[in-house]
């Protein structure tokens, strides 16, 4: 029983080499029958698929972006912009800044020996305030970095503590 011993292990050892190799020929066909099917589909399958199983290039859809003409200078020139004449309400205490003329209108409501009036401040940007003392319509003048502006008291509200103002571009 020694020899036949012996000889099942011969036997065994050469069916573990044999699965070896066979296991080794199974996965070798695996791997070649799915590089040709991604071949295949590489080759044969719709663009979104390939790019989808990462087969593709991925397609960036280009969206057409309608040219405008450049701007010129005079276009972004402030200064040169159509203005419309604008009213605002101006609450004590509370500064209203216009954005168009870059300048920022502050009221304040006084009584002097029973004499009702307003004192409004003026104070464009990057240039010196200017106090206005104003008992009822009023317009004064002012230069700013955009221009050279009116502003007008179109109503005083002694009640609510408002001033209705008007801004006009001059010419």
């Amino acid at each position: 029983m020694g020899s036949s011993g012996s000889n099942q292990n011969r036997i065994l050892a050469k069916l573990s080499v044999t699965s070896r190799m066979a296991g080794n020929s199974t996965i070798q066909w695996f791997i070649g029958l799915i590089i040709a099917v991604l071949t295949l589909i590489a080759t044969f399958a719709p663009g979104e698929f390939r790019t989808f199983i990462g087969l593709g290039e991925p397609h960036v859809k280009q969206i057409p972006v309608p040219e405008e003409p450049p701007l010129s200078v005079d276009d972004l020139d402030e200064s040169k912009a159509s203005y419309t004449p604008s009213a605002y309400t101006v609450n004590e205490y509370q500064p209203q800044f216009v954005k168009e003329a870059k300048t920022s209108f502050s009221v304040v409501f006084q009584n002097i020996d029973g004499e009702e009036f307003v004192r409004l401040t003026i104070s464009p940007t990057g240039e010196n305030s200017s106090i206005h003392a104003v008992l009822s319509g009023y317009t004064e003048e002012f230069k700013s970095s955009t221009g050279v502006f009116n502003v007008q008291i179109l109503s005083i509200d002694y009640g609510n503590k408002n001033v209705m103002i008007q801004i006009n571009r001059k010419p």
